[in-house]
């Protein structure tokens, strides 16, 4: 009778303990699932991704329940990681995830791939490193990490961005060589790291320890501690109870611009590595929003300013807007050219992006046309904005009611319009039951009317600098420039975010935060995508080793031969 016993209860413990690994594996199938459904109706580039790469939401999904099932014991480490395989597949900078966590590790340099397949200092953060205790320099090569060859951990880390742009990718891949964090799903270091440095002229490799910046879990001040926002609560920023701002910016980008204030080969750095490229005649003072100067070349006058990204953290993008309108003033009066240097851009606002491109130019602009994603609560907003626009029919009113502009772009009578027309076009789109519409312009501006004050538009030869580090915002600033042939392009294809972005999350117990999606698919005026193909420029400039141990004075001297030849056309 006592076997009997124990033998029941033998089997209920196992039939319960069998029950409970079901159960888990069904919850972590179902999150998949959630995820998977989320992404069948808010992802714009499905048709793309599908027509390119043979990938759908349901093959994607398929093969990470697959992965989920197979494994025995699996615990919830091995399960993010899955997770981060079904975000990685769609090869697209917008799609991303993020973890619960504050866990962080880096290093004080960046590295950088160069053509001879060898690594070299692009950055070294001297206030942490001084030169007397790291000896080394920017163009020194960077022979081994952690007992490894650089490439060989870059190659791992590859495998874990997500992949549109080749090139673009394995220079992220690069970046977080010295940048780890674990709400990334990535494996956080500690403690002392050996590297080994072959200087410039010397065959000799030199052996230096250093050890992680790490930073624990789980420490409350160190959200409170950052002056920057998250991504996901930088997109809660752009929202007001009318116009929805769509912001055009990968999150890892965003991430990656708030690491290291002083290093010009971030993203989002308010000076990039374009050097001095003259003889500067004057300057904006230190604490202006933009770094920008005007520089003799000859007899001529070329202006020069940087645009980091399409977002501003420490002022309203109206601020920064109004700004550019100064510059672009001041360099009409007393320029030859203008030279806007956007590499290494993150992207941001559409609107803000739409001001300063009013800005350049003096007649309308064509805008790039997306297919969106629509759902009921787009329709509802529609809805309610045209009952909000219906009484407006003078500038003055539609100024009373939306504000004197959206982010720096000016508000009109024609911009309401255009908005009335974007908001009957979604609800048609719905009425005919289509969940991704036909081709239409973002908020229904079809065309960038140039700036209404005409004293601050900038009318003479452009320059435009691009690389591929440029996202989303930086797709689309020098695509809309080149497409109406107002730019020169010069530098490198960019990344190819091709859309705008949202953030979605799923109520689930295994620390995934939030992740986002491409909400559009975006296409230029002669049909093509920016989606995984960027924006080629006009000129291919790429900065090399040379540039690095010379100052990029050779860099330099190409961008003066382009703007000059401007000039002279």
């Amino acid at each position: 009778m006592r076997f009997m016993v124990y033998g029941l209860s033998f089997s209920l413990w196992f039939i319960s303990s069998v029950s409970m690994a079901v159960s888990r594996e069904s919850e972590m199938v179902r999150l998949v699932d959630g995820i998977a459904a989320t992404f069948d109706a808010r992802y714009g580039p499905k048709p793309w991704k599908e027509s390119e790469y043979g990938l759908t939401v349901d093959s994607i999904a398929g093969q990470v329940r697959e992965a989920i099932l197979a494994e025995e014991n699996l615990d919830d480490e091995t399960y993010r990681g899955h997770l981060q395989q079904f975000f990685n597949a769609f090869r697209d900078y917008h799609v991303s995830y993020r973890f619960i966590s504050t866990e962080s590790a880096s290093l004080p340099f960046q590295v950088f791939p160069f053509e001879d397949g060898k690594f070299y200092f692009v950055h070294i953060d001297r206030e942490a490193l001084p030169q007397r205790v790291f000896p080394f320099q920017v163009g020194d090569e960077l022979t081994s990490f952690g007992g490894m060859s650089p490439k060989v951990v870059v190659d791992e880390l590859y495998q874990q961005v997500e992949e549109g742009n080749p090139e673009t990718s394995y220079l992220i891949a690069s970046m977080l060589l010295t940048q780890r964090r674990k709400a990334s799903g990535m494996q956080v270091p500690q403690g002392p790291i050996l590297i080994k440095v072959r200087k410039q002229g010397d065959d000799q490799e030199y052996l230096h320890q250093l050890v992680w910046n790490y930073r624990p879990a789980n420490i409350p001040e160190t959200a409170a501690s950052s002056s920057t926002p998250s991504f996901k609560n930088l997109m809660k920023q752009v929202k007001n109870p009318l116009i929805t701002s769509h912001m055009m910016m990968a999150p890892t980008a965003y991430e990656l611009s708030t690491l290291q204030s002083n290093n010009p080969h971030q993203l989002g750095a308010y000076k990039s590595f374009v050097p001095t490229l003259g003889e500067v005649v004057w300057q904006t003072p230190a604490q202006y929003p933009f770094y920008a100067y005007i520089y003799k070349s000859g007899e001529k006058n070329i202006g020069y300013v940087r645009i980091p990204a399409f977002y501003n953290t420490v002022a309203p993008n109206r601020v920064f807007a109004q700004a550019f309108s100064l510059l672009t003033q001041k360099f009409q009066q007393e320029t030859d050219a203008l030279i806007i240097d956007q590499v290494n851009n993150p992207g941001g606002s559409v609107f803000y992006l739409y001001a300063l491109l009013s800005m350049l130019t003096d007649q309308s602009l064509a805008a790039p046309r997306h297919r969106f994603t629509i759902g009921k609560g787009d329709v509802r907003m529609s809805m309610r904005a045209l009952r909000m626009l219906q009484r407006i029919e003078t500038d003055e009113q539609a100024r009373m009611r939306l504000g004197n502009d959206i982010e720096g772009y000016p508000v009109s009578m024609v911009f309401v319009e255009m908005y009335r027309s974007y908001c009957r076009f979604i609800i048609d789109q719905w009425q005919q039951k289509k969940t991704l519409t036909d081709p239409y312009h973002l908020f229904g501006v079809d065309y960038i009317n140039p700036y209404t004050d005409a004293e601050k538009r900038y009318t003479k030869p452009l320059l435009v600098l691009v690389n591929e580090l440029d996202f989303s915002g930086g797709d689309f600033f020098p695509a809309i420039l080149q497409d109406n042939q107002r730019a020169h392009l010069l530098g490198l294809r960019t990344a190819g975010a091709g859309g705008y972005v949202e953030t979605h999350a799923v109520p689930n117990k295994y620390g995934l935060d939030y992740f986002s999606v491409t909400g559009s698919l975006a296409y230029r005026l002669d049909g093509t995508v920016l989606e995984n193909l960027g924006v080629t420029p006009d000129t291919q400039l790429r900065f090399t080793v040379e540039d690095l141990r010379n100052g990029f004075a050779p860099y330099a001297a190409q961008v003066n031969q382009k703007v000059m030849q401007l000039v002279s056309e």
